[in-house]
């Protein structure tokens, strides 16, 4: 059905909300998604309630966005779905819906929105987009025959955005196939990439986070301490990654990972009682 704008509120209305906006978009820029995702909830809780149904997807879009950073996939969800206004999501809609859903561990549901997609987009951008989130699912189900056709298809799109996601795919197959070289260089690539780029920077601490699993991995297996003092560089990039892009389970991630390399290394690590 069809989505009409909705009822202009009162210019006192409107100018408070749009200050609350503004607070908002503060917190956004200061990655504390946490607050963001509350504000614009809120905000879009009321415009919905006044009647100001496109004002109300915008705010509910935020929301979805900060959620999704703040990595809470589920609440994410819930305000993506009204933002579409009950309508399939279709193009980046559907990359990041379909992203949302495999965070919030609903597979097979992320499956069935990104292949939908697939099949009905053929924007080279929004492809490579969904053919990213695709072989990721597919990555995590299990089917890496489906995860190699996404990653062939992701590659042959040859754009510069692209290549750094199939890079990082390409890498968790060759950790997955025990090409672990190929996949530390990869992953290395990527985070020389995209060091540079404040935008990036949840992006690049992904790759240096799994840079780092890998070196403890490869250390049960080998005499000396370099892959731990590896693992050690890695994840301090990665925890600061994390850290500029506001991503609290990241650097949680990090952290955890600090004590087990700690704990491998023969220090002592403390536990809060």
């Amino acid at each position: 059905m069809a989505s009409t704008p909705g009822r202009t509120p009162p210019l006192p209305i409107a100018r408070a909300r749009r200050g609350r906006a503004s607070v908002a978009a503060g917190l956004e820029s200061a990655a504390r998604w946490d607050s963001a995702g509350a504000a614009w909830a809120a905000l879009a809780g009321e415009a919905h309630a006044e009647g100001a149904h496109d004002e109300a997807r915008g705010h509910a879009r935020r929301a979805a966005d900060a959620f999704r950073r703040d990595d809470r996939p589920a609440a994410a969800v819930l305000h993506l779905r009204v933002a579409m206004a009950g309508t399939s999501p279709v193009g980046v809609d559907a990359a990041l819906f379909g992203g949302l859903l495999a965070d919030a561990g609903q597979f097979d549901a992320a499956a069935s929105v990104l292949d939908a997609a697939l099949a009905a987009d053929a924007d080279p951008a929004v492809r490579a987009l969904l053919l990213d989130g695709a072989c990721g699912v597919a990555l995590v189900r299990g089917d890496l025959d489906a995860a190699r056709e996404h990653l062939a298809a992701l590659q042959a799109q040859d754009l510069p955005g692209a290549n750094l996601a199939a890079a990082f795919r390409a890498a968790s197959l060759a950790r997955l196939d025990g090409e672990l070289d190929g996949a530390d260089a990869a992953w290395g690539e990527v985070v020389r990439r995209l060091a540079g780029v404040p935008a990036a920077a949840g992006a690049m601490a992904a790759a240096a986070q799994e840079r780092a699993e890998l070196a403890v991995l490869r250390s049960l297996h080998a005499r000396g301490d370099h892959a731990l003092t590896a693992a050690r560089a890695h994840v301090l990039v990665a925890r600061e990654g994390w850290t500029r892009a506001g991503r609290r389970l990241g650097v949680m991630r990090a952290e955890a990972w600090m004590a087990r390399i700690d704990a491998l290394s023969g220090v002592a690590v403390l536990w809060p009682r």
